[in-house]
């Protein structure tokens, strides 16, 4: 049976609906009072915002969130862009490449809790402490799978004609990477 470009989009509406109604439901009953699981339509106020921004931890935990994400995404990004060049320019030995990218996958495959609680372990192993840094290396490890494929799929559409040509013109391995790679892995 093949579909249709109409019956896909409806598919995919409804899909999207299925996914953020619960979201837009809880967003849309913070603005009114419900009680015995009736909402009270003339009760419309911001009460529960007002709340939010009067307790004194939502900045401190405002700030933590910006610096795990920022610092997990930089982390996450160089390392993604190390490991995909390596593998995609390097040419390293299949065994090699496919432990490398094996590595960096699993996390993204096994079941969440699983690779949890493997970090919490492999973390009091080497004596570091639970607190703002787990968290970061927790978002490094999950990000990692996403960058490293994403900047190998954008390496392995490079022309190698360029990086030859930088090569023959002069420019030694870091200029190549920073004038001629690095410019290319921005998204079309």
């Amino acid at each position: 049976m093949k579909l249709t470009r109409p019956a896909l989009n409806a598919i995919a509406v409804l899909t999207i609906f299925v996914l953020y109604a619960p979201i837009l439901m809880v967003v849309l009953t913070s603005f009114f009072t419900v009680r015995r699981g009736e909402i009270d339509w003339a009760s419309f106020s911001f009460d529960w915002y007002t709340q939010l921004l009067a307790y004194e931890g939502i900045g401190t935990a405002v700030l933590a969130s910006l610096k795990v994400g920022g610092i997990a995404v930089a982390l996450s990004l160089s390392l993604s862009l190390l490991f995909a060049t390596y593998i995609t320019l390097a040419r390293p030995s299949r065994l090699e490449a496919g432990a490398i990218s094996g590595l960096i996958f699993l996390p993204f495959l096994l079941p969440p809790i699983i690779t949890g609680m493997s970090l919490l372990v492999a973390l009091k192993e080497v004596e570091i402490e639970r607190g703002i840094n787990a968290v970061i290396l927790g978002h490094v490890v999950f990000v990692l799978a996403i960058g490293f494929r994403t900047l190998q799929a954008r390496l392995a559409a490079l022309d190698p004609a360029l990086l030859w040509a930088a090569r023959d013109l002069g420019a030694g391995p870091w200029r190549s990477f920073l004038q001629v790679i690095l410019p290319r892995l921005q998204l079309p």
